[in-house]
């Protein structure tokens, strides 16, 4: 997926970042795994 790299490269993010990101402006329900990694 090389268009959503470019973006993420825009945003100076990572494509999981955003990926990420997405997923969680979906549905209010879905929340972030405690513990899990955090960006740098």
């Amino acid at each position: 997926m090389e268009w959503l790299t470019k973006f993420a490269e825009r945003k100076t993010a990572t494509p999981a970042q955003i990926a990420v990101a997405w997923l969680l402006a979906q549905k209010l329900w879905i929340v972030r795994i405690p513990g899990g990694r955090t960006s740098s």
